[in-house]
């Protein structure tokens, strides 16, 4: 298995925010997770043609631009037939019941959900959920091989999404807004190595998966408030072996982004501001995985 983190470094214009684009490669098959801009969509092309991957399969954390416009290209050049993500129109009833609030009816939460699966909706005929009809748990079957989805929980889910629609609370969850809190998110896994893949997440979404991981995604680009609560939970269970951090920070302009890598501290990391990080799981080592640190004892934490 290898992953690709794609960065935005070469691309021309670098006020641009591209997002996040993350390729796990198995043999000759591929997941794409998220793809935020066209620029990567040609990458994502041209490393198919490369790996003799005739189709790739897409996976979309939430609705956000910067995750999302590269499948549009990916799905006219049928480069990818279908995207998984959370099917939120599938689940009206649910919703509704979870705003608790006699005032909302079944068409406003749809209209709701189309408003704010806007781009989602973009995507109608080539998209897959990802829970089980019959038990509302996450698809159990591996996307390809290695690859699963572990996050976020139903329930969890419809009570982000109930939230998000209520326009008499605040859209946010946590320090982050509610469509980014409820982040689909992936654990790849080959030879002993483990790598859990956020999108935009809170922590809380992710926090029951983050023992024997090898490598592990910031979430939302680098946000400080989710590093800080993955550090904490490292040190307050005594881990003397925790995983890396991949940042994937192609934010350019934009107000996202890790932008003070002291937070890393302690952490050994790799970030797609020095160019793609590529990780093979089949490697012995990480002596090919463009991973540092601030020069700090990794099992001593701050």
């Amino acid at each position: 298995m290898k992953v690709i983190v794609l960065s935005s470094k070469n691309y021309e214009n670098q006020s641009t925010n591209y997002g996040d684009c993350i390729l796990i490669i198995h043999k000759n098959e591929m997941v794409v997770y998220d793809c935020g801009h066209e620029e990567h969509a040609k990458r994502v092309e041209a490393i198919m043609k490369k790996e003799s991957i005739s189709k790739a399969v897409g996976v979309l954390s939430h609705n956000d631009s910067d995750h999302f416009l590269g499948f549009i290209k990916l799905i006219e050049d049928e480069a990818i037939d279908y995207i998984y993500t959370i099917c939120a129109l599938k689940y009206v009833d649910e919703i509704k019941e979870a705003c608790n609030d006699t005032r909302i009816t079944r068409e406003s939460v749809k209209r709701h959900l189309t408003e704010k699966f806007d781009n989602i909706a973009q995507l109608s005929g080539h998209i897959k959920n990802i829970y089980q009809d019959d038990s509302h748990d996450l698809i159990d079957d591996e996307i390809i091989p290695g690859v699963k989805f572990i996050a976020p929980e139903f329930d969890f889910a419809i009570d982000v999404i109930a939230k998000a629609i209520k326009t008499t609370v605040s859209d946010s969850y946590g320090d982050e807004t509610t469509m980014n809190a409820a982040s689909v998110c992936l654990l790849a896994s080959s030879k002993h190595k483990t790598l859990l893949l956020t999108g935009d997440s809170i922590f809380e979404n992710f926090e029951n998966h983050l023992d024997d991981l090898t490598y592990i995604q910031a979430p939302h680009h680098g946000r400080r408030s989710q590093i800080e609560k993955i550090k904490n939970y490292y040190n307050e269970n005594c881990c003397t072996n925790p995983p890396k951090f991949i940042i994937s920070d192609n934010t350019g302009d934009s107000n996202g982004g890790c932008k003070d890598y002291r937070l890393l501290k302690g952490f050994a990391y790799s970030k797609t501001e020095d160019g793609d990080i590529v990780i093979e799981f089949d490697q012995e080592s990480d002596k090919k995985d463009n991973i540092r640190t601030l020069g700090i004892d990794l099992c001593k934490f701050f």
